[in-house]
């Protein structure tokens, strides 16, 4: 019986799955109730990474009410910390891009999460109208997890349902701006029983701030790249070959394709005003009908989490426009919606 030859690598063993899958390892199917390494895990890992990034990023806006008191802010400062928290994301978007094809998205989740949980932490230190707007600014650059999320999505799910399994994963993601406006007023009131009110507000963060700690060393620690395994084994595996020297040969294709910006305003225009809400709601609630905090986060919450069905609804309908009439299909969902 002849034995391997030492240094000659070996090819990987068939791999078995709790779904069924295509030719390519990828889930033709969504089981919700199931958390099955890999793909229902990076599913479900997805959209709670980036809920709590959401939750993170608008839990400052939905303590405006008492932060603007204790620290005496403008409507104007306001306004510049609602402008940077986004600022941050649109930088980091573009960079998590290059960071995905390096590493893979389970170390670019980790990496996400607590490279930006000290600031999550720091929003409890902030005396002045500068020192919020720079921490609202590095707390919003985790929102970059939205790219991590899509990308982990779409390597695991066969191209006709990963419209639906994008769209929900996102989704329910966004929710997290409607579960902190419905959270954080709750959190705040409760330890405000036991420590003076300009100290609650502050002591609020340390809970998103641990949670968001505790999802990046899951992240690292339970989950994978890949259905064939981690970006690291594959590559020593010969499974993942690096592309070398196009990176913007590609950067430049997509930025001269008028698809790229017709598709960058349509998310821009939508996504945008989603944002824009999260920030103002509660704030404008409690204000303009002069509603005490918790009840004007409860009404704010209704807008967020509005995406338990709405995000998800538009990749649902993608996918079964996509069956008769392929790509065109998707496009004519896109166009009415």
């Amino acid at each position: 019986m002849s034995s391997p030859e030492v240094g000659v690598k070996q090819a990987p063993a068939p791999l078995e799955f709790k779904l069924p899958v295509d030719s390519e390892m990828k889930a033709t199917k969504i089981v919700i109730y199931s958390i099955a390494q890999p793909h229902m895990r990076a599913f479900h890992l997805s959209w709670v990474i980036f809920f709590f990034t959401f939750f993170a990023t608008f839990a400052p806006a939905v303590l405006i009410p008492v932060i603007r008191e204790d620290m005496s802010l403008t409507k104007t400062d306001l306004g510049i910390s609602g402008v940077t928290a986004v600022c941050g994301a649109i930088g980091m978007r573009v960079i998590m891009g290059f960071v995905l094809d390096i590493i893979g998205p389970r170390f670019g989740n980790a990496m996400t999460m607590l490279l930006f949980a000290p600031a999550v932490f720091c929003m409890s230190l902030v005396q002045s109208a500068g020192d919020f707007q720079c921490v609202r600014l590095f707390i919003g650059c985790s929102l970059c997890a939205f790219v991590t999320c899509q990308f982990w999505v779409g390597s695991m799910f066969n191209v006709k349902i990963v419209g639906t399994a994008n769209a929900i994963t996102a989704g329910w993601g966004n929710m997290g701006g409607g579960a902190t406006a419905l959270l954080m007023p709750l959190m705040y009131e409760g330890i405000a029983d036991y420590v003076p009110a300009f100290h609650a507000w502050r002591y609020a963060f340390f809970i998103p701030g641990g949670i968001v700690i505790l999802l990046g060393v899951v992240s690292m620690l339970f989950s994978q790249d890949a259905p064939q395994g981690d970006y690291r084994m594959m590559k020593e595996t010969g499974q993942l070959t690096q592309s070398k020297g196009n990176i913007w040969a590609v950067a430049k294709c997509g930025l001269l394709n008028y698809r790229s910006w017709i598709c960058f305003m349509t998310y821009g225009y939508c996504f945008g005003v989603e944002l824009t809400v999260d920030n103002l709601i509660v704030d404008y609630l409690y204000d303009q009908f002069q509603l005490d905090h918790m009840t004007a986060g409860g009404l704010g919450a209704l807008f967020g989490l509005m995406n338990l069905f709405s995000r998800a609804s538009g990749g649902m309908l993608s996918d079964l426009a996509a069956i008769p009439w392929g790509m065109r299909g998707r496009l004519w969902v896109l166009f009415t919606l």
